[in-house]
C-alpha cells in the first residue's frame, strides 16, 4: 500500500498508471485551533502565511486568508485557517485546495494566477452579510474537523485493516529480456520475455522508463501471455525525451509484492 495526501493526487497518479492499484488517500492531520465562528473580527483584516513557522494564531484574529501558491502538497495552511474560523481564499492549484474547499460555502476558489479573480473573491467576501459570514465560518470549522487527529488516525486504521497480511512474494530469480521494439503509428511497441518467474500471484505488469539525466518518468500497463510481455508506449509519453539515455524496466505487481 502507498498513500497520497489528497484524492486529486491519487487520481492524477492513477491516470498515469503510476499507482498499480495500490494507492489510497490518507491526509495529514491539522491542529484544532478552536475557532469561534461568532467572534467579532475586523472584516477587512486578512492573513497570508506562507512558511512553516509559529504564526498560525494570527488566523484566530483574521477574517480571511489568502493562498496564492503555484502548487501545494496538500495545503495544511488552508486547514489551519479554516480551523480558526478564518475564511480561505485560494488559487485552485494542484494539489489540495479543491479537495478541501467547497467554493462559496466554506471558502473561495479562484483560477490559478487570476489576480483579478482573487480581488473579486475578496470583494465578494467583504460584501457578505454578518449572518452569511458566520455561516461560512461554521462550515469552515466543521470541514477542518475532518482532518483533526482522531479522524486521521481512524483513517490510518481503516487503510491498514483493508490490507492483506499474506506473505510477501519475492520474484528474486525472475529476469526480463527485450525481444523487439517496433515503431507503430501511435508509438513504440515493445515485446519482452520474462523467465524464472515461478508460480506466483501476479496481478499486473507494467513497462516503465526513467531518463538518467532528466526527471522524465512514465509507465504503461502491459499484457502477459505465458513468458511474453507486450506493451505500447505512446509518443506523447516520451516525445520530450531527446538526446539522453533512458532506462526501461518491467514492473511486476503481486497480491503482496513488487519487483
Amino acid at each position: 500500500m502507498a498513500t497520497t495526501l489528497t484524492d486529486s493526487q491519487r487520481v492524477a497518479m492513477e491516470r498515469l498508471n503510476l499507482s498499480a492499484g495500490k494507492l489510497t488517500t490518507v491526509s495529514n492531520l491539522t491542529d484544532d485551533l478552536h475557532g469561534d465562528p461568532y467572534r467579532p473580527r475586523a472584516r477587512h483584516k486578512g492573513s497570508m502565511i506562507a512558511r512553516l513557522e509559529g504564526a498560525k494564531s494570527n488566523f484566530l484574529a483574521s477574517s480571511f486568508s489568502l493562498l496564492t501558491s503555484r502548487y501545494e502538497g496538500q495545503g495544511l495552511v488552508v486547514l489551519e485557517s479554516m480551523s480558526a474560523g478564518c475564511i480561505p481564499i485560494c488559487y485552485e492549484v494542484d494539489f489540495g485546495p479543491a479537495d478541501i474547499i467547497e467554493n462559496g460555502v466554506n471558502g473561495f476558489l479562484v483560477d490559478p494566477g487570476d489576480v483579478d479573480g482573487l480581488a473579486d473573491a475578496i470583494s465578494t467576501f467583504l460584501s457578505l452579510s454578518e449572518d452569511e459570514v458566520s455561516a461560512m465560518r461554521r462550515n469552515a470549522v466543521s470541514r477542518a474537523a475532518d482532518f483533526f487527529e482522531r479522524r486521521i488516525i481512524r483513517r490510518w486504521g481503516e487503510a491498514l485493516a483493508s490490507q492483506s497480511f499474506a506473505p510477501i512474494f519475492r520474484a528474486e530469480d525472475a529476469r526480463a529480456e527485450a525481444q523487439s521494439a517496433e515503431v507503430t503509428a501511435n508509438g513504440i511497441a515493445i515485446t519482452l520475455r520474462v523467465s524464472d518467474l515461478r508460480e506466483s500471484t501476479l496481478t499486473q505488469t507494467f513497462v516503465s522508463w526513467k531518463s538518467r539525466a532528466g526527471t522524465f518518468y512514465g509507465r504503461v500497463e502491459a499484457r502477459r501471455s505465458g513468458q511474453l510481455i507486450t506493451a505500447e508506449i505512446p509518443y506523447s509519453r516520451i516525445e520530450h525525451m531527446t538526446g539522453e539515455y533512458v532506462d526501461f524496466s518491467l514492473d511486476l505487481v503481486f497480491d503482496r509484492g513488487f519487483e
